[in-house]
């Protein structure tokens, strides 16, 4: 095998931007983006959330790890899934994970899986890359707790 050629990189330029379209084809739902709002102002009606985006495309997927059991509350098992929700990168450059996290509420999943639309989903990491086609988030969805908050929908 032969040294490469720094003149030829082993990825071309544009290779991403080539390809970002095969990505989006497969964005099959809708979803709304909040963020937390960590010091809302006196009269904040919104619980604590704030909408950023409306309509952005994106896809599902349950990572087949299992639930999770978050202990027990109001007499209650808390069970979590983990999901892998993607996103155009226009579309989520602010996104963080965590204790300021944003949730994503799917709002469109045309002929797909009807189930999930209302879901709403905890982002706790936003995945990382050098060559992405799309922005992965790791979500949980807190089984026992969906569709509890309000949005004024």
């Amino acid at each position: 095998m032969g040294a490469l050629d720094p003149d030829r990189p082993l990825i071309p330029p544009g290779w991403h931007e080539h390809h970002r379209p095969v990505a989006e084809a497969a964005f099959t739902a809708r979803c709304r983006i909040y963020h937390r709002v960590l010091d809302p102002p006196v009269g904040f009606e919104r619980e604590d959330w704030d909408l950023v985006a409306e309509g952005a495309p994106c896809r599902v997927q349950q990572l087949n790890s299992g639930a999770a059991d978050l202990g027990i509350a109001a007499g209650q098992i808390v069970g979590a899934k983990l999901y892998r929700i993607s996103l155009p990168l226009e579309w989520a450059h602010e996104i963080t994970g965590g204790a300021a996290s944003a949730q994503i509420v799917i709002t469109d999943t045309p002929r797909y899986d009807p189930q999930l639309t209302g879901r709403r989903f905890d982002v706790v990491h936003v995945l990382q890359g050098t060559d992405l086609w799309q922005r992965d988030l790791l979500c949980v969805d807190v089984e026992t707790q969906n569709g509890a908050m309000d949005y004024g929908d």
